[in-house]
């Protein structure tokens, strides 16, 4: 029946009940090849932290081959050897000082690279294979910290209901009642749809790199279009097939039928940032009803904490979906609103190349989606962090601070309802972005459960900012403006021209005639 269908799907696919989440660490973007003895690695920073979980948010590889548009399994299968062998990358080493504090294990999901190419969605060839090689990799990960046989067997048995899936979406559960944190993980690769209406040729094998750079190009003009709006077919586009939305719909469901309304904090994964106003990245920006969708059902979540974390932009940032609201006067503090926290990469940055020194200019011409707090403006005195991005490499971390002397009831609705109150009331979180030594570079601040937590309404979900805003068409109207100018001053110079030749010609034939 229905009902026993949603609990089922409603229940994470990893449970550690008796794990209480204080500390998690995550990062995207690692380039095995930019590891070199002079190269600090980033891994003793996060070991500093002791995180109990850290989180892959995509681009845990990089293909070196530069030769091939889309990378083999064979490429892949070596790079992902390479990272747990490998000693000088410092992952493996992480791994095995972490066995005494890192019980919640290593999770994840793919994006691009570690995917197999460049801007690639649903067009890749031999998915399975793929996934079920990233599906490897994590339990190799997990081996090497030793787990208990139970948690062990329970990763292994995961791994076979994933591969059944048409995506590498995950969702993992810690704690429990009222100290309950979900993780989930989307897979924003395997279903989505090619960029429209011109698809992105980051994969293709231009001179010089210009792949990635035209890739860029062709989304910033798409989106400061509005084109995806404006066509229909573009508007339709999908970033998730409807099967991971169903299931992602079932996870966060709030009803008698789940286990959901007892989820404290809610994380959510997703490879490619949800918030951004910069339309050169990839995101869900260019998605724009998906991207709705996914607002919609995140703002739909009542009560509990709920912040979205994203990798992929090799930049740190903190977004905000009320940011853009407040400076349109949309906004009020009843509202809440949505948090973001990108942190990319853990090897290499934006201002080396391709971007190098646009990178900061670039991100500075876009800032409508950035958090804006003082604790920022604080730790950002000798770098960029005072506008809440950071271009360095990096990683972040969630603390949570749980409120203490609570009754532990899971039946007994009023006992359940204060409890759950006093949680969202009294327990604190703070996520930061941290830099190669593990300073800290960028935070929301220290906030309780509420602040995280959206009650927009549907008409200012839909004034959220996002890439597709057609801000370059005053540009594109007053360049076709200027050409159509100069062209027509060009034509009545012409005709000016010509008919001045004409007069002259004129004057000739009469005076040849006078002098015959």
């Amino acid at each position: 029946c229905r009902e026993d269908k949603i609990y089922k799907m409603s229940k994470a696919d990893k449970q550690y009940p008796n794990i209480t989440l204080t500390n998690v660490a995550f990062g995207s973007c690692h380039k095995n090849k930019a590891i070199t003895t002079s190269h600090q690695n980033i891994f003793p920073a996060i070991i500093k932290i002791q995180p109990q979980a850290f989180l892959w948010l995509g681009d845990a590889i990089y293909s070196p081959n530069k030769k091939v548009s889309v990378a083999t399994k064979e490429i892949l299968q070596h790079e992902y050897d390479v990272m747990l062998s490998n000693y000088t990358i410092g992952y493996k080493a992480f791994l095995e000082a972490s066995s005494s504090f890192l019980v919640g294990g290593v999770h994840g999901t793919h994006d691009d690279h570690d995917y197999g190419a460049n801007d690639y969605g649903n067009q890749m060839p031999d998915k399975l294979e793929r996934k079920k090689m990233f599906l490897e990799f994590i339990q190799k990960s997990n081996d090497i910290i030793s787990y208990h046989q139970s948690s062990h067997s329970q990763l292994e048995q995961v791994n076979e209901i994933l591969l059944q899936r048409d995506g590498l979406y995950s969702s993992i559960e810690y704690g429990s009642f009222p100290n309950k944190v979900k993780v989930i993980l989307l897979d924003t690769r395997s279903g989505r749809d090619k960029h429209c209406p011109i698809p992105s040729v980051g994969a293709v094998r231009i001179p010089f790199g210009l792949g990635s750079a035209l890739g860029c190009v062709s989304r910033w003009i798409t989106a400061g279009l509005n084109l995806q709006n404006k066509l229909e077919k573009c508007r339709n586009a999908k970033m998730l097939s409807e099967q991971q939305w169903k299931w992602l719909e079932d996870q966060v469901a709030q009803n008698e039928e789940t286990d959901n309304e007892n989820v404290s904090v809610y994380i959510l994964g997703s490879s490619v940032q949800v918030l951004t106003t910069n339309p050169a990245v990839e995101s869900w920006g260019h998605y724009p009803e998906e991207r709705l969708r996914l607002l919609t059902l995140l703002n739909n979540i009542k009560k509990s904490a709920v912040i979205i974390l994203s990798g992929d932009v090799h930049h740190g940032e903190i977004l905000d979906s009320s940011a853009g609201l407040r400076l349109k006067g949309d906004w009020i503090d009843g509202n809440g609103r949505i948090i973001e926290i990108t942190s990319s990469g853990l090897t290499h940055s934006c201002v080396e190349p391709f971007y190098g020194p646009f990178c900061g200019p670039i991100l500075d011409n876009f800032p409508n989606h950035r958090y804006n707090t003082m604790d920022n403006k604080e730790v950002g005195k000798n770098n960029d962090a005072a506008n809440n991005y950071y271009t360095g490499r990096n990683f972040g971390s969630i603390e949570i601070r749980w409120a203490k002397n609570l009754e532990k009831h899971r039946y007994g609705i009023t006992d359940n309802k204060s409890n759950f109150e006093n949680v969202l009331t009294h327990s604190y979180m703070k996520v930061n972005v941290l830099d190669v030594d593990g300073k800290q570079v960028l935070t929301t601040g220290l906030h309780p459960f509420s602040t995280y937590n959206s009650q927009l309404t549907e008409k200012q979900l839909r004034k959220i900012d996002g890439t597709s805003d057609g801000h370059l068409i005053p540009f594109f109207i007053g360049s076709f403006a200027l050409l159509l100018l100069c062209f027509l001053l060009s034509l009545k110079w012409m005709c000016w021209g010509s008919f001045r030749f004409g007069l002259h010609r004129s004057s000739l034939n009469e005076k040849k005639k006078k002098l015959q």
